[in-house]
């Protein structure tokens, strides 16, 4: 009787630690898979995030320099600012930003002409920001 009991509790013992090591397996091969997931979704929002960001910073320039509260000269110098301000540039979007903050620069430095051709280019090349940097090529005629 003693063995059968000790046989028991063994066989009980094998099975509780096989089905812990099944659940252990099957929930790391679980959250490995939402990792991978998680992973791709801040590089999207990163994106949205720099697109939202840029984009406010113009905007909100472009309003003070309609409402007369600044020139032009002193929103480019700002929104340059605000641009190297910012604290996340996704990797494949480091091209446009250092052109943007660029073209900002030659804007105060009085090379309008050179920086009105880096707004057209960049305003060719990425559509989101076409009326944004529109507003700049038409404020410098």
């Amino acid at each position: 009787m003693r063995k059968t009991k000790f046989a028991f509790f063994s066989v009980l013992l094998l099975l509780t630690a096989v089905l812990i090591v099944i659940i252990v397996g099957e929930s790391d091969r679980f959250i490995g898979s939402s990792d991978l997931v998680l992973e791709n979704q801040p590089k999207v929002d990163l994106v949205t995030s720099y697109q939202e960001s840029v984009e406010k910073i113009l905007l909100s320039w472009q309003q003070q320099i309609l409402q007369q509260t600044m020139t032009r000269s002193e929103a480019v110098r700002q929104i340059r600012e605000d641009l190297l301000n910012l604290e996340a540039v996704p990797s494949n979007w480091r091209d446009l930003h250092w052109n943007l903050v660029l073209a900002m620069t030659k804007d105060m430095n009085g090379q309008i002409a050179e920086a009105n051709q880096m707004y057209e280019e960049l305003r060719t090349s990425y559509q989101w920001l076409r009326a944004e940097l529109e507003y700049f090529l038409l404020l410098s005629e």
